[in-house]
């Protein structure tokens, strides 16, 4: 990978022919590496954000995955390349790229990026004008962490889009055979989706440690309109800032009831079936912003969406009360009733 980005760096000074750099590229051709390469592009107008601002997620977004169910180690190099020139008014400025895993409770099954795993690597664009960084997958490695067999490549601009652009990846990846794809935009994923605005009526998002008072946060009940097994995708942002983490529960009750039973959900009976990850050690989302990822059978319904906080959301404006924003997106379609 190194090789490689000394090769744009001689291509452009001009220096191509010098005999380090042909000597560079003798090396290249002959390591035995695989080479793939992908191209991402941002569109103008996109909802695209730099890494650390809302709309990050948006960016697009490349997996990366062992094929089939090998074992060992494969190591893989990760370059991103501008193909765009800023100075020459040709896209925006790119600032690299973050490699990303699934949070470690998530199904291998999940088809989607899921915010709240581990970051794994980072890279920015240095003199070269690639950024660079490496990776290692395997399967049932005796290491420290969990054995990583699938990650996720993030670019982010410097600045929200305006131009759009587009970059290349290139993959250099030695061991098992790995697939590489470029996934889809979240929009062409789903059967179903919705957004919603609402509040905490009292302007207080209570934690879940007192079950009884965390019940009466607003409950968002989501009734199946079709069998089979769902893929659901909840994102949840309060719209000012509150410094406190907000934190996103999806729950059922322990004997399944009727959709139409909103009450049903009771300090007794209910089970938590799936909730927000944090991201550590760096945070993936701005303060205000979580998400969760659920897969259920339709049978297994209804499910109830519960937005909370670590405590209350003092805005500044007392007739806001706390107003967030949740967006829901799934792979079957669904109803969404709002809090009454």
């Amino acid at each position: 990978a190194q090789l490689f980005a000394l090769q744009k760096r001689a291509k452009a000074l001009r220096e191509a022919n010098d005999p380090l750099c042909l000597r560079a590229n003798k090396v290249l051709s002959s390591c035995g590496f695989r080479r793939s390469e992908v191209d991402v592009q941002w569109a103008k107008g996109s909802m695209a954000a730099p890494r650390g601002e809302v709309g990050w997620i948006f960016n697009p977004l490349v997996e990366i995955s062992i094929a089939g169910e090998a074992s060992g180690v494969t190591d893989i190099s990760v370059c991103m390349e501008d193909l765009d020139v800023p100075q020459e008014g040709q896209g925006d400025v790119k600032c690299g790229f973050t490699l990303l895993g699934n949070p470690n409770s998530m199904a291998s099954t999940c088809p989607i990026f899921v915010p709240g795993g581990p970051v794994l690597g980072e890279a920015t664009y240095g003199h070269s004008g690639v950024a660079v960084t490496s990776i290692q997958l395997g399967r049932g490695l005796a290491e420290d962490r969990a054995p990583v067999s699938r990650f996720f490549a993030l670019p982010s601009l410097l600045a929200p889009v305006q131009r759009g652009g587009s970059a290349r990846f290139h993959f250099f990846s030695k061991g098992n055979d790995v697939t590489i794809r470029v996934l889809s935009a979240p929009d062409e994923l789903w059967s179903f989706q919705t957004v919603l605005e609402s509040q905490w009526s009292s302007g207080r998002g209570r934690p879940l440690e007192r079950e009884e008072a965390w019940l009466s946060n607003p409950r968002f009940q989501v009734n199946f309109e079709e069998q089979g097994r769902c893929h659901i995708y909840a994102h949840l942002r309060i719209l000012q800032q509150t410094g406190q983490q907000p934190t996103l529960h999806a729950i059922g009750t322990e004997t399944p009831s009727s959709q139409q039973a909103c009450t049903a959900v009771t300090p007794e009976n209910f089970k938590v079936l799936a909730q927000s990850c944090y991201s550590l050690p760096h945070s993936q989302l701005p303060e205000q912003e979580t998400a969760l990822y659920l897969e259920i059978d339709a049978q297994e319904g209804p499910v109830f969406l519960v937005p909370s906080c670590g405590g209350r959301v003092d805005t500044g404006a007392p007739a806001s009360g706390g107003t967030f924003v949740l967006r829901v997106v799934s792979t079957h379609r669904l109803s969404l009733k709002p809090p009454s």
